[in-house]
């Protein structure tokens, strides 16, 4: 650890990592140095010693370009984190024992006036002014996306049991500088009253931000103190994880942080004053009271139903077939289930068809161990599982089934909802896979649509709506005609991005309307070690009521040169789930 303090910027900074109370091994790394103003925190992952490998090669590699002042401060960032990526990947592929290897960082340089920031996966940099902590940098994970997005509260995203999974790292693909949805740049301003938070999850999953920012208001004058007294209330929450943090102060920012704090905490003078008898007795009646009312409204809480503490509490229930389990059915539990509840479905199959809720969460407690298939062949209930109209809704881990015996027209069916689905598996559906229309918004990620008899997903209506790395193949191969991956009819514009394409019997995707093939293109993966898109990776039609005057795109082909990851890797994440499951 080190306190720097220069004249040029006016700044003081601190560093520390701590390997913390369970792990043997410290898979994180940290570089800060107020001189040159540049400051980063790396978390290391992979198992075994892969993290560790990964943590000091991004450092390594990232810093020797960081430091070379050549071009403007994003373009040194960006390529720094590229160069770091690349030499990540390529000795992941030469030494068998570091395959998966990765890592997440956020790298930061301070000039007059701003500080620049590059960032990949959940590592964080936090700015503090004026009595505010404000987080600058998002996490790119399934469950940091959902708190950005204000689905859930900072609490419930701490114990969520996904917190871990990212879904952007820096060494799993081949990238460039530039490409999409791989480096998140930020400019912001970086006055002399404030000063900067730069952590591993270790930190930021165990304390909340109002906990970090009344540590660093009471030691704002001394960075080494912030950053120790942030580990250490880490490490007392009783984090797992490894923890690192680096606090950068603004040369004003402590007079106007600390504030009266730092007298108080330095043993202030007090001013010795003679209290009268009739004094102490009128307050230690008054404490009495106090307390009494304190009790007295305790009581009345507990008694009165419409107290607050008699307010329902989130609860979680067990479907399943055992007799510890609370339902037999989803149904019975999702009728029961109030704005909050967590429906958790254990391994075995579910022959019903069920209609999802606002504000509850329902998730298999094995990804695809909960089976969900129709009961009705006559297509009474067309769709296996619906949402109609409601809001905030989750499904995550089932894989749903139709078969021959009881068809399904559509698996997940949903309308002017708002629903977040993840980590599902569809297949053998009528009419499509997915149907999503009207209004809403509508998140379809790391999931996998397959050997679909029609289109794979079906996006109408005006939403907003995003489709995100998930795997969408061998769609419309049995069925009566040629069926794209994913079909979107105006004035549906979804977000279609890091998708995985091939083997569908029309083309990855069929877009009814105007749009930019060579963006969609760009941003997905098409062909290269699957069976191609039978009429290729892009077709665009004007025509709503016929496709025959699209003109498709060709599939891209596999490529051999390091400008791509190898397409199996791809499969694999996209089959299990495209965010990576971290082992820190």
């Amino acid at each position: 650890m080190r306190v720097i303090e220069v004249s040029d910027l006016g700044l003081q900074s601190a560093g520390k990592s701590d390997r913390g109370q369970v792990r043997e091994t410290n898979e994180d790394r940290l570089y800060e140095d107020a001189t040159e103003g540049i400051f980063i925190v790396i978390d290391g992952m992979g198992g075994a010693a892969a993290g560790e490998v990964a943590a000091s090669i991004a450092l390594e590699k990232s810093l020797a370009r960081l430091q070379r002042c050549v071009g403007s401060t994003e373009e040194r960032i960006c390529e720094a984190i590229t160069i770091a990526n690349n030499e990540i990947f390529n000795l992941a592929k030469a030494n068998p024992e570091w395959t998966g290897m990765g890592c997440v960082m956020t790298v930061a340089i301070v000039e007059e006036g701003y500080v620049d920031v590059g960032h990949v996966g959940d590592t964080r940099l936090y700015r503090i002014q004026g009595g505010r902590i404000e987080k600058v940098t998002h996490d790119h994970s399934p469950v940091g996306e959902r708190e950005d997005a204000g689905e859930l509260s900072e609490i419930a995203a701490i114990s969520h049991p996904r917190r871990n999974e990212v879904c952007r790292d820096v060494g799993s693909q081949y990238h460039e500088p530039d490409d999409l949805y791989f480096i998140e740049f930020n400019r912001v301003r970086f006055d002399s009253n404030a000063a900067l938070l730069l952590c591993s999850d270790g930190l930021s999953d165990a304390i909340t931000s109002a906990q970090m920012l009344r540590i660093i208001e009471r030691f704002g004058d001394d960075p080494q103190a912030v950053v120790e007294q942030l580990i250490l209330a880490a490490n007392q929450s009783g984090i797992e994880d490894n923890v690192t943090a680096i606090f950068v102060a603004g040369r004003d920012f402590a007079a106007g942080a600390a504030g009266e704090s730092v007298d108080s905490r330095a043993g202030g003078h007090w001013q010795k004053r003679l209290i009268s008898p009739r004094v102490l007795l009128w307050a230690s009646l008054n404490l009495v009271g106090f307390i009494g009312l304190l009790v007295l409204q305790f009581n009345l809480y507990q008694r009165d139903p419409q107290g607050e503490s008699s307010q329902p509490r989130p609860r979680k229930i067990i479907v399943g077939a055992h007799q510890q389990a609370d339902y037999p059915t989803i149904g019975a539990a999702l009728a029961v289930a109030r704005p909050g509840d967590v429906v958790e479905v254990e391994a075995g199959n579910y022959g019903e068809q069920i209609e999802l809720k606002s504000s509850v969460l329902l998730i298999s407690q094995e990804p695809q161990k909960a089976v969900l298939y129709s009961t009705t062949p006559d297509f009474t209930a067309p769709s296996i599982v619906s949402a109609r109209e409601i809001e905030n809704a989750q499904f995550a881990g089932f894989k749903i089934l139709s078969d021959n015996q009881t068809p399904a027209a559509i698996g997940i069916s949903v309308l002017d909802a708002d629903l977040y689905i993840e980590d599902v598996e569809v297949t053998g559906t009528l009419l499509a896979g997915i149907e999503i229309a009207g209004s809403g918004s509508v998140t379809l990620k790391s999931s996998y649509i397959h050997d679909n008899r029609a289109s794979g997903v079906i996006v109408r209506g005006d939403g907003n709506h995003r489709i995100i790395k998930n795997a969408i193949v061998g769609n419309g191969r049995a069925g009566p005609r040629l069926a794209p991956g994913i079909e979107v009819i105006t004035p549906a514009n979804p977000e279609i991005v890091g998708n995985l394409f091939g083997d569908n019997s029309g083309a990855g995707i069929l877009w009814v309307g105007a749009t930019t093939a060579n963006a969609l293109e760009r941003a997905n993966f098409f062909g290269d070690d699957l069976k191609p898109n039978q009429q290729g990776a892009i077709m665009v039609s004007r025509n709503p009521a016929s496709s025959s005057s699209a003109r498709p795109a060709p599939n891209r082909p596999g490529r051999d040169a390091p400008d791509r990851a190898q397409n199996s890797h791809v499969v694999s994440d996209a089959l299990t789930w495209p965010a990576r499951r971290s082992p820190r």
